[in-house]
C-alpha cells in the first residue's frame, strides 16, 4: 500500500477483527482526493504499512474510555462503588458510558454515538454494581 508522490493521506476505519478492518490510501489530484489503495480486511501489518508512508492518518476508533468509567471500574475492583450525589442514575450511567467527545457530537447533531463502555446490558451491570 504504498504511493506516489505527493500528500498522502491514510484513513483506516479499525475494526475488532482484521476481516472488517478497511483502510484507504489516498493521494490528491488538482486539490480532489483521489482513492489510490483500498484494502478490506487490513491486518495489523497492512495497517503499520500504510500509516508509516502517510503524511497524515485518521483512525476511526476510540482511543481509550471515559476518565469515569475507568474510575468506576478501579472503584468496582476494590469493592467500592458509590453513586456521586445529585444526579439520577440515568445521568451517572451516562458519564460512564460515553466520552465528552460523544457528547459534544449529540449536543451538536442528535446522533447517539456508539459507546466505547458500554452497551445496553452494561448500563444494567452499571446499575447493579452501584450502592
Amino acid at each position: 500500500m504504498v504511493s506516489g508522490a505527493g500528500r498522502q493521506r491514510v484513513g483506516v476505519d479499525l475494526a475488532a477483527e482484521p476481516g472488517r478492518t478497511a483502510v484507504a490510501v489516498l493521494g490528491w489530484d488538482d486539490g480532489k482526493a483521489v482513492v489510490e489503495d483500498l484494502r478490506v480486511g487490513a491486518d495489523d501489518e497492512a495497517l503499520l504499512a500504510a500509516l508509516t508512508t502517510a503524511d497524515k492518518a485518521g483512525i476511526d476508533a476510540p482511543f481509550g474510555w471515559p476518565d469515569a468509567f475507568a474510575v468506576f471500574l478501579a472503584a468496582h475492583l476494590a469493592g467500592d462503588v458509590p453513586v456521586p450525589g445529585g444526579l439520577t442514575g440515568q445521568q451517572w450511567r451516562r458519564q460512564l458510558a460515553w466520552r465528552h467527545t460523544d457528547e459534544t457530537v449529540r449536543a451538536a447533531t442528535g446522533i447517539i454515538p456508539l459507546s466505547v463502555a458500554a452497551d445496553r446490558i452494561g448500563h444494567a451491570a452499571m446499575r447493579c454494581a452501584a450502592r
